[in-house]
């Protein structure tokens, strides 16, 4: 079903993590197929330079999602947040916590080196 990818943006204190806003974008996958999703780009677009306009001195520092846990599609989609914060945080919020305690996990994104050869591929280290 539709769950929506959300970017979020860091005022002045950005050197410390502080969040101060977010917005979502429309996105589906495929639950049969996983390598099948929409993301609009057209809207992330436009809502992220209406919200230049609004706060230049915001910069998108990444994106969320209502896990719990990752995606397939994860690693591509934050791929394409790059195109906008060249280092891009992933934030896994769980919305049905079991345990006490903040419900997030913190993600980025690394290059995975194989020993055997096979070409480098792109993965998430917590």
């Amino acid at each position: 079903g539709l769950q929506p990818r959300v970017p979020i943006s860091s005022g002045i204190n950005a050197e410390y993590g502080d969040v101060s806003n977010s917005f979502a974008v429309p996105f589906d996958e495929d639950d049969k197929d996983p390598d099948v999703y929409f993301l609009d780009h057209d809207y992330l677009e436009t809502m992220y330079s209406m919200f230049k306009k609004v706060n230049a001195r915001e910069k998108i520092v990444g994106w969320y999602h209502t896990g719990p846990k990752l995606h397939p599609n994860d690693i591509k989609i934050n791929e394409i947040f790059k195109n906008y914060c060249s280092d891009s945080v992933l934030v896994i919020i769980d919305a049905k916590p079991r345990d006490l305690g903040l419900p997030t996990d913190a993600y980025i994104s690394v290059d995975e080196v194989h020993d055997d050869g096979t070409p480098t591929t792109r993965t998430f280290d917590h």
